[in-house]
């Protein structure tokens, strides 16, 4: 995800000044872009071949629906996937925790850090600069943002592994909630916020490498894939009000830094969640 919000950011960054010249829309000429990374995305999936365990489980799910459809005695719990069955009791806390962290993550990420850009622009109002500068500027913040982004991606796996789950998801969420209220606050010129927002990214990108790891542990093979989409799609959905709650906040408070320390908040959500969070560390897979 950080390495395809940079590389988005070097084509705003270059596209659009070509486009502009040649008299193409901006817009539609980063759109004609994007089919190349839906193409290689296509040719990726016809590559990566299903894990072993799932087969395994499909295999035996098959021959447990022959046997039902032959018999009285086969379960058809056992045999027919349903969304309800994350929520039986020994799954149900899981279910829960999983949501409220990707709750939080999401709508930290969104309420905050996709409002860069908007920030950038506040800066640079003051000092009168040009819009094509500002569109420029806008994308180097980006790719700064995404550098920090693209480090705690890669560093949430091992630290996870060395200190466990919990801690680390704790570690980043707090970073989050201290960063970006300094960083709206206190900055006034755009060298800083260059410097700091590799920082911001790294802790509130950087928690999203989290959940792959996570999520997989907490649910037995044939319940995998449906428990960490359900828990990560359910609390994006809860967190698609970030963003409008970001600009009621800007419109109401007059500052979008009081704003972003209000909304940044919510990352208490996520660590208070911790508390009833199973650590997996050095667990095996549930079969």
């Amino acid at each position: 995800m950080g390495a395809g919000f940079f590389l988005a950011a070097i084509v705003n960054l270059l596209i659009v000044p070509w486009a502009t010249a040649h008299q193409f829309t901006p817009w539609r000429a980063v759109l004609m872009i994007g089919i190349f990374p839906a193409l290689f995305a296509a040719f990726v999936r016809e590559k990566v071949s299903e894990p072993e365990k799932w087969l395994l489980i499909q295999k035996e799910r098959a021959n447990l629906k022959f046997l039902g459809d032959h018999s009285e005695g086969v379960s058809k719990n056992l045999t027919v996937l349903t969304l309800k069955q994350i929520f039986w009791p020994e799954l149900r806390r899981d279910t829960i925790v999983g949501t409220l962290l990707a709750f939080s993550a999401t709508f930290g990420l969104w309420a905050v850090t996709n409002w860069t850009p908007t920030f950038v622009e506040e800066l640079l109002r003051v000092h009168q600069t040009s819009e094509d500068i500002i569109s420029n500027y806008k994308s180097y913040a980006i790719m700064a943002l995404n550098i920090g982004a693209i480090l705690g991606y890669v560093l949430f796996g091992p630290l996870a592994d060395r200190i466990g789950r919990k801690p680390t998801f704790l570690f980043f969420s707090l970073g989050s909630i201290l960063m970006a209220p300094y960083i709206f606050y206190n900055v006034t010129n755009y060298t800083t916020l260059l410097l700091l927002l590799p920082v911001l990214g790294f802790f509130n990108n950087g928690i999203f490498s989290g959940f792959p790891i996570y999520l997989a542990e907490l649910y037995p093979t044939r319940l995998r894939a449906t428990g960490q989409g359900f828990c990560f799609n359910f609390g994006r959905i809860l967190a698609a009000t970030g963003p409008l709650l970001t600009g009621f906040l800007v419109n109401s408070f007059g500052s979008y830094a009081k704003a972003v320390a209000a909304v940044s908040l919510i990352y208490i959500v996520g660590i208070i969640t911790l508390i009833w969070a199973r650590e997996t560390k050095g667990n095996p897979l549930p079969d």
